[in-house]
């Protein structure tokens, strides 16, 4: 929940929502439509990729963080992130056995990562596609 709004996340919604050409709400509004149905059906549509971007981001760096989820998690090691048990794993064990134990952690530390791409690729791939069209 802490890394649930950042500053990068502000600044590239904003961005993006500067970007955008005004043809399409100008036109919505002649037509007779109001400001909270531009807002719902035209405008939020287009950010979808941008947001799926930066749902993506935000879940990597949360995914990844070591020290914020070594100071919350110091009282129960049962509640630890996978990086910090990783880490711990890696203290514990004879350097003999330390890099197969390591290389499996590091891949279940990634399948969460892949899955969660693999779950929003298409709406990700078609702002890739679209932000030429402008």
């Amino acid at each position: 929940m802490p890394f649930l709004v950042s500053g990068f996340g502000i600044f590239l919604m904003r961005q993006f929502m500067l970007s955008l050409p005004d043809d399409m709400p100008e036109a919505a509004r002649l037509d007779g439509a109001g400001e909270f149905t531009v807002r719902w059906r035209i405008v939020l549509p287009q950010t979808k990729p941008v947001a799926v971007t930066l749902t993506l981001l935000t879940f990597v760096n949360a995914w990844n963080e070591y020290i914020w989820a070594l100071l919350v998690s110091t009282a129960n090691p049962r509640r630890m992130t996978l990086p910090v048990g990783i880490q711990m794993l890696q203290s514990s064990l004879d350097p003999d056995r330390m890099v197969p134990v390591m290389m499996a952690g590091l891949v279940l530390s990634v399948l969460p990562v892949l899955l969660l791409f693999l779950l929003l690729q298409k709406h990700y791939l078609r702002g890739v596609l679209l932000s030429g069209l402008k």
